[in-house]
This record gives structure tokens, sequence and C-alpha cells, in this order.
């Protein structure tokens, strides 16, 4: 069981600093924002979207609500990390008409791009700013949810400086395997189509049998429960522009709504109708 160091949670926002002697592999999840998540401790391979980053102490990785990720931890090494769970709507006070303070998390392809080099995140200032939301959570003073607030916000700001460096592209040390990226990518663009292993078995020549172990050994997930959960956070980003859910439900490509409203709750826990009326809230 994790060892709660630190934690502190609003509306919109969470910060938790946790500690483990012995950690299992975090399965696959998404999260209803994005994370930032530190590496204090510990021996990590964080996977996203088919790619994965090998972390080193104080490396920064950052996941949108789109992008599916695992953590496979070394269980003989203790484990210690933060992580700060942030919803859009929490910074969408803050943009203004030339600077979208998500503009980087918000526009990567999927799985690229994700890591921060510890060097780089010290030199932003973005370990001080997290050791000092911790300092001010501990406190838990009057004034302290409007500190915490405003570092968040030099945070995003800091992420945004580091990814518009030319050199990024070099120092983020991606692994992966190029028929799996292409296969995801195929999915993507292809949600509203019906798409089978057989269909992927002749699109991409290679057995079907294969490229479910591949898969899974990549992700994390099968090859049907990744479409599926495309299609509900596809569906989701439909639902929130005003489109109706049936509707939503048969562009992504679900055949019926039964179908949808089964798959929906599983992945998001929640019923379509109960998801609208607590976003409206």
């Amino acid at each position: 069981m994790s060892k709660v160091l630190c934690s502190y949670s609003v509306k919109n926002l969470a910060y938790y600093h946790t500690h483990d002697d012995f950690c299992p592999d975090v399965a696959t999840h998404i999260h209803d924002g994005f994370e930032i998540f530190c590496l204090v401790k510990g021996d990590v391979k964080y996977h996203i979207e088919g790619k994965w980053y090998k972390l080193n102490e104080n490396d920064i990785v950052i996941t949108n609500s789109k992008e599916l990720h695992r953590i496979v931890v070394n269980p003989n090494l203790p484990y210690e990390r933060l992580f700060l769970h942030v919803k859009p709507e929490f910074v969408s006070a803050f943009n203004v008409d030339d600077y979208n303070i998500l503009g980087f998390i918000q526009n990567r392809k999927l799985g690229e791009f994700n890591k921060i080099d510890a060097y780089d995140a010290n030199a932003s200032g973005i370990h001080r700013h997290l050791s000092e939301i911790e300092l001010h959570a501990l406190k838990n003073l009057p004034e302290s949810q409007i500190l915490i607030k405003a570092l968040i916000v030099q945070i995003l700001v800091a992420i945004n400086g580091i990814f518009s460096k030319n050199n990024v592209q070099i120092k983020n040390n991606i692994e992966y395997d190029k028929r799996i990226v292409k296969i995801l990518e195929y999915i993507n663009n292809n949600l509203q189509e019906k798409i089978t292993l057989g269909e992927l078995e002749k699109e991409f020549f290679i057995s079907k049998y294969y490229l479910c172990e591949l898969f899974r050994k990549n992700t994390g997930f099968s090859v049907l429960e990744y479409i599926t959960y495309k299609r509900v956070l596809k569906a989701e980003e439909l639902m929130c522009t005003g489109i109706s859910i049936l509707e939503a439900s048969t562009t992504v490509g679900f055949g019926d709504y039964s179908t949808f409203y089964k798959a929906f709750k599983k992945v998001m826990e929640i019923s379509p109708k109960q998801y609208l009326k607590h976003k409206l809230e």
C-alpha cells in the first residue's frame, strides 16, 4: 500500500506525493484532465500510446486526457513520485487571446514529447514550484489555495517554454515499435469505420495473432479494448460540443446505443447522461 506523504485536493486539481517500498505495475489508464508526474525514486518505464520512456530520478512526464498510459515499476526498489492532476476547467480563466497555457499539452501528437529531462525541469523552475506546492499544501493556510494555483500556472508556462526549444526531439529518448505506432494512428484516424482484426491484418500485412501479442505488449490493451477506449473518448469530446449522445455514439462507430452505454460506463465509470449533467454543473 502506498504511503501518502502529502495530498491536496480541491475542485479541478489535486496533488499527491506517495512512496512504496514495493509497488506492482500500474495498469493502463487515462485521466479526465492532464497529469504532471515526477519520479523521485525508483526504476520506471512509462508507456504512453505504444511508446515508452525510461525515466531517471526527477524526470517529468506529462499526459493529457486522450493518452492511454501505464507504468512498469521495478518491484525490487523503492518507488516514490509526485503527481499533479489538473482539469482544463481550472486553467481556462488564465488563457489570453495570444497565449494558450495548455497549448503544448493539448496539441502534441499522442505519445510524443511527453518527457522533460530532470535537468530542464530543474533549470525551468518546475521542481522548485512542485516543492512550493507541497509546502503550501502541508501548511494549509487560508492563502494556500491561491498560492498553489499561481504555482501551477507557472509550471504550465514553463512546460510551454521547454517544448518550444528546437532541440526537444533529440533530448526525448522514446522507444517504440514502428508497426504498433502506425496501427495506433490508423485506429485513431478511422474510429468511425468498422475496424476488425482481419482488416488490420490485411492493412498492415501482419498476422492477427502476432498483432494481438505485439499490441498488448506495447500498450497494455487488447486491440479491441483500445478501440473501445478511443471511441468512448471521442464520443465524450463530441458530446461536450453539443452533439447528442446518440449521434456521438454512432459517429464514432458504435452500432447501437446499448453497446455504447456499457462501454462508456466502463471507461468513464459514469453513464453518458450523468457525465453531461456533471459537466454542465
